[in-house]
């Protein structure tokens, strides 16, 4: 009785604890669940975050190039107008100078008469012309008369117009930007007047230093600022304006496309003299700026030209278009993951001790084994198929020799001299089945053997552009293949690959030679490229490759070129040999490790990848 009231007590507890981890696993269930659907939420969103930076930072670098291209378009449209400026303030005080009329006053230096002559032409230029100056000098560099002004007396401007000293002392011209007194950039057109091989001084074609820069402006979208050098502000005797100068290392800003520009210049941070781009935050605002710098008559660089924009509406598009992605994508991930997490109840199982982790490996190993036994059966149908369209493609022509044999017997039974011509369609018609058929047993021996003999080829390191050369050397596709157009497009270092330059050369050269079963004319582009750090993409494009005979994925697969053979009748006319080429090719570059892919019908071609290198 004792014994079997300790069978019960214990047959009790047994089931207590049975009942008490039915009670618990769930709860273990849910805990382990709610945390892994945590993890996969906040894997989700890191994985989105990322994402959005990227786009981000890729859409925001295309921006500051655009800009930065438009930065150089503004560059040269300026130098250009400013050059046509010096062009045409040379060609008008050249024609100003044949003159004597005009000139004279100058020459015997009387400025009321040099006044009445001057003044209207000069009226008539600054009008039409936007001349902003038109001044006469003496030596050393003594200001005679200025157009339009006659208040203003002679003055000496050697001390900030190093130019006009330098064309009095040289008597040459001098086509230059200068800062004159007071801080004015001008473009200058400065001729001697040379009046029968006497040297009286200086005309001076002066422009506003604005005009260039304001077309420029246009046309690139960039606004700008102009600056000179503390030296040369120190020279002309500008005044210091600290509401619109603008101080920047050596040099102070002090004219502007408007007043928006302005305040920006003043505002933010950058050296004028940097040939690189900046992008800058100024109070939300993202600022690109880039500067360039103009030099005087002696190549001293004393005035930059900063052009701005403010690309801050690009760059809110920009994160606004990446927020959009990244949102996205983290509601797909994280539905995708928690779907599937959702399926996976052995998974959860499995969490709760070491039995549902074996389960699981058994599983899995099970499952691969069922997998590979699949991939053997397929390859065993496979095998048999092919076999099967082999001996259909052989039973086909002997049936037509047997029966056509059979017909000869008969006629020659009948022994009329009128079956004389159907005996010979018949013989003809034999011999032409049986040589189809020893063309083709010949092409299977013929690969068979190919393939036993890359079993015993040794892969090598090599460079596939040396090989490349190789071969068109080999092929002169210029004297065979006039009417190929070959275009080559190789970098000079590449990874190198494995495998035997003799037969790697082999498959390109029966892969470029397949241009003249295709069409043997038009173009042929042949380009490599890397892929990352584990694959050589060699593509083989053009014209050349278009036609009936393009090549197409059926092209690429053994037991379809053979069947197509006798269907088409490609061995009859006598362009069977594309076909084993191309077999040949294909099996040199999957056994070293790469693959061959037909091109599209809109690219015909052929696409090589190779393996690089460890």
């Amino acid at each position: 009785m004792g014994a079997g009231m300790a069978e019960k007590n214990q047959e009790t507890s047994t089931d207590k604890a049975a009942t008490i981890g039915m009670v618990q696993t769930p709860q273990t269930k849910q805990k382990l669940s709610v945390g892994l659907v945590i993890s996969l939420v906040l894997g989700s969103a890191l994985i989105s975050i990322f994402y959005a930076t990227s786009t981000y930072k890729t859409q925001t670098e295309h921006v500051v190039e655009l800009a930065d291209g438009r930065s150089k378009q503004f560059e040269v449209v300026f130098t250009e107008l400013k050059q046509a400026r010096f062009r045409a303030m040379g060609i008008g005080a050249d024609t100003l100078l044949r003159s004597r009329v005009t000139i004279d006053p100058f020459i015997k230096r009387d400025r009321a008469a040099l006044a009445a002559q001057i003044d209207p032409f000069f009226a008539f230029l600054k009008e039409k012309h936007e001349v902003n100056q038109l001044n006469f000098w003496i030596p050393p560099a003594t200001m005679f008369y200025r157009a339009g002004a006659p208040e203003l007396g002679q003055f000496d401007g050697s001390k900030f117009r190093a130019s006009v000293v330098a064309a009095n002392a040289r008597q040459e011209r001098i086509m230059a930007v200068e800062t004159g007194q007071g801080g004015v950039i001008g473009i200058r057109g400065i001729v001697p007047v040379i009046w029968d091989d006497k040297f009286y001084g200086l005309v001076e074609f002066v422009s506003d230093f604005s005009l260039p820069l304001n077309s420029a402006s246009v046309e690139s979208h960039f606004q700008w600022a102009t600056s000179i050098t503390k030296e040369r502000f120190a020279q002309v005797e500008r005044a210091r304006n600290e509401k619109e100068d603008a101080e920047k290392g050596e040099d102070i800003y002090i004219n502007y496309s408007d007043p928006a520009t302005r305040d920006i210049i003043k505002a933010i941070d950058f050296d004028p003299r940097s040939n690189e781009h900046k992008i800058v935050d100024n109070n939300g605002q993202k600022i690109f700026v880039k500067a360039f710098p103009i030099y005087n008559f002696v190549g001293k660089p004393t005035i930059t030209i900063a052009m701005v924009d403010d690309l801050t509406d690009q760059f809110n598009a920009a994160f606004k278009s990446a927020v959009i992605k990244g949102g996205i994508l983290f509601l797909l991930l994280a539905a995708a993951l928690v779907a599937a997490y959702s399926k996976l109840d052995n998974l959860r199982t499995g969490m709760l001790g070491s039995i549902g982790a074996e389960r699981r490996a058994l599983k899995d190993r099970l499952a691969r084994g069922d997998a590979a036994i699949e991939k053997l059966k397929d390859l065993e149908t496979l095998k048999r198929r092919y076999f099967s369209n082999l001996m259909a493609a052989i039973n086909s022509p002997l049936l037509a020799v047997s029966g056509q044999i059979s017909g000869i017997k008969h006629a020659l039974e009948a022994g009329s001299a009128s079956n004389k011509g159907d005996i010979d369609n018949r013989v003809d018609f034999s011999i032409q089945e049986i040589d189809s058929l020893r063309h083709l047993v010949a092409d299977y021996e013929q690969i068979e053997l190919f393939r036993q003999t890359l079993v015993r080829a040794e892969a090598k390191p090599l460079s596939v552009p040396a090989v490349l050369v190789d071969v068109l050397k080999s092929l002169d596709l210029s004297r065979r293949v006039p009417n190929l157009q070959v275009n080559i497009d190789v970098p000079d270092e590449m990874p190198s690959t494995y495998g035997d330059s003799r037969l790697l050369a082999g498959a390109i050269s029966r892969l470029i030679t397949h241009t003249t079963h295709a069409s043997g004319s038009g173009l042929l582009n042949i380009s490599l490229r890397s892929n990352g750090e584990d694959s050589l993409i060699l593509n083989f494009s053009g014209s050349a490759y278009a036609g009936s005979l393009a090549p197409t994925a059926a092209l690429l697969d053994e037991a379809r070129q053979f069947m197509a053979e006798l269907s088409t009748g490609f061995i009859s006319d006598g362009k069977r040999e594309k076909l084993i080429g191309i077999i040949l090719a294909k099996a040199v570059i999957e056994h070293f490790g790469g693959t061959l892919e037909a091109g599209s019908a809109d690219a015909p071609g052929f696409l090589v990848r190779f393996p690089t290198a460890a």
